[in-house]
């Protein structure tokens, strides 16, 4: 990769509505004497979270996770057969997946949290305090073991994801509820899914998501770096003979005779007033008319067959430095600036039929 080309990464971002929360114990020679309150705590909190046995539960410094309904018959006893453990919560953020949240109900100080600070795990992370010492030495507000307040911040569900790279421009991605934003970083707002595959064009960097609740509470989740060979554009033969015509054309003289007026249009030209008509009809209207096609690629064979790749998100790679972004009606040809690490607007406009060689393919844009 030289100086001015960026680096496209792929990640998958795994989200529910509702997040699954593992309960943190402590059977810490201290822990154990607050085992009755803890086990207390636990059994009001299932009264009052309708999901709580979908939840799990495992003791600090342990990856060993099981099932809460398993806390009512079996809690004493696992609690005997943990003590004692170091409270080190590394083993529990390392073997937890991306999104679940945390309850961790603690009466000793937690050794390597400081290690943890400012990372997802432990921002997505409630400290209860259930004895005389701090657990996180004052690295953030920790709870009385107040079962109504715990209950209502676990009832919060997700209302927002804001997922942004410094530098970086999403490419492309699989849920159409996240749209681009000015700063282009993509957001999606009361959705009712919000997992997503993504790819990101810019600096190598972290890619993390900013995930709101509706009680106010932010926090950050991990996206996973995924093997961008997963991921296949879905071509298919343009079967409009129309339609066909015009890109044949087009490739070959830069202009078409227009199969809605009969007139020499130039190939930047692709709709047309018909007579009659108060708006401009597409000449690729069997793509253009789905509203979610944001640019098309065309593939054109010796044999004179045609194929078409729709295109939904609305930023396209045109070559290793360059990218065009649909975004308030038109559309920018950005260059990334490998030096300064970002991306900055070009003088250059786009031209409908510009060839991308890396795809062997023909572009434009249907809006």
């Amino acid at each position: 990769m030289t100086a001015s080309e960026f680096a496209e990464t792929w990640y998958r971002l795994e989200l529910s509505t509702h997040q699954s929360v593992c309960f943190v114990l402590d059977a810490s020679d201290i822990g154990l004497k607050y085992q009755n309150a803890t086990l207390q705590l636990l059994a009001n909190l299932r009264n009052q979270l309708p999901r709580f046995n979908q939840n799990t539960f495992v003791f600090l410094g342990s990856d060993s996770r099981f099932e809460a309904k398993k806390l009512t018959a079996e809690g004493a006893n696992l609690f005997l057969s943990n003590q004692r453990r170091l409270s080190t919560i590394a083993p529990v953020y390392e073997s937890a997946g991306h999104d679940v949240r945390f309850v961790i109900l603690a009466a000793s100080p937690i050794f390597d949290v400081q290690d943890w600070q400012d990372t997802p795990q432990f921002n997505r992370s409630i400290f209860v305090n259930l004895g005389n010492e701090r657990l996180t030495n004052g690295l953030t507000p920790e709870l009385q073991p107040d079962v109504s307040r715990i209950a209502e911040r676990l009832e919060s569900i997700l209302s927002s994801v804001n997922i942004s790279a410094a530098g970086g421009i999403p490419l492309s991605w699989d849920n159409p509820a996240y749209q681009l934003q000015t700063g282009m970083e993509l957001q999606a707002r009361n959705a009712d899914r919000y997992s997503v595959t993504f790819a990101i064009a810019g600096p190598l960097s972290e890619v993390n998501a900013e995930c709101l609740f509706t009680n106010g509470e932010r926090q950050l989740v991990n996206s996973t770096p995924i093997d961008p060979s997963m991921i296949r554009e879905a071509w298919g033969p343009l079967r409009d003979v129309r339609e066909v015509t015009v890109v044949q054309e087009c490739i070959s003289s830069r202009q078409y005779r227009c199969p809605h007026c009969g007139k020499i249009h130039e190939q930047n030209e692709l709709s047309c007033l018909i007579q009659g008509q108060f708006l401009q009809t597409s000449v690729f209207a069997s793509i253009a008319n789905v509203p979610e096609n944001v640019f098309a690629l065309f593939r054109h064979s010796d044999s004179g067959e045609v194929t078409c790749c729709s295109i939904s998100n609305p930023v396209l790679p045109l070559n290793p430095a360059q990218v065009a972004v649909f975004q308030d009606g038109r559309v920018r040809v950005m260059n990334y600036d490998g030096e300064q690490k970002r991306w900055c607007d070009s003088d250059t406009g786009f031209e409908q039929f510009c060839f991308l060689e890396r795809l062997g393919a023909y572009a434009i844009c249907l809006r």
